[in-house]
């Protein structure tokens, strides 16, 4: 008794021009549900930090993760299902994201300043996130974003305390910025390594079907 099974590769059809394809219509499905999941975490975290922020801060937090769950439905009700090109190819999420962390970081640093803020580690996501997606040069710009605007809201943070940067607040500023910058790279770095052996796999199957 024998059996054979016949195994077909087909290959797939590349996406029109102007329309993204499936995978990438999928990633940007995920980065929303992870991004869900950050503000569950940020909500979870309200009850830390009253004890540490006055009640102006704690109020323009929950106005920011409020303000970020609307924009976050919006992606996914709005942009995802009827303009997906303008996620999957451009860098509207990745923007937004480094305007709501550094809202938050501005606003959860308390007396001790922005450099104190717990929500500096956010930075990550939004760095691993946009170099997983577009690639090392994308991966660049987010970085070189986030380095700005923390720089901007650290130096603006201490002069509304009325303090000046110490040698030590300088070198924290800048480990921080700098390990940020290492990941995006890296991680840019290993996904275009990805997409370009995605994309020999698809050419092979192609020749293999010509």
């Amino acid at each position: 008794m024998s059996s054979s099974i016949n195994l077909k590769l087909g290959a797939r059809k590349p996406a029109a021009a102007g329309h993204p394809d499936a995978s990438a219509i999928e990633m940007e499905r995920r980065i929303i549900w992870i991004r869900w999941l950050a503000i569950l975490v940020s909500l979870g975290a309200l009850p830390f930090l009253a004890s540490s922020l006055n009640r102006q801060s704690l109020v323009t937090l929950l106005a920011l993760i409020g303000l970020g769950a609307i924009y976050n439905l919006t992606l996914l009700v709005v942009l995802l299902p009827h303009k997906p090109q303008w996620l999957t190819s451009g860098y509207i999420s990745a923007i937004g994201d480094v305007l709501l962390v550094t809202g938050g970081v501005a606003v959860t640093g308390g007396t001790a300043g922005p450099l104190a803020s717990p929500f500096f580690l956010a930075y990550f996501v939004v760095t691993v996130t946009t170099a997983v997606r577009f690639g090392g040069l994308a991966a660049i710009v987010a970085v070189l974003t986030i380095a700005l605007s923390y720089t901007a809201v650290v130096y603006y943070g201490n002069t509304v305390l009325g303090t000046a940067l110490t040698p030590n607040d300088l070198t924290n500023l800048a480990m921080r910025t700098g390990f940020v910058a290492l990941t995006g790279i890296f991680v840019g770095f290993v996904g275009d390594r990805a997409r370009r052996a995605e994309r020999a796999l698809q050419e092979e199957l192609e020749r293999a079907h010509a």
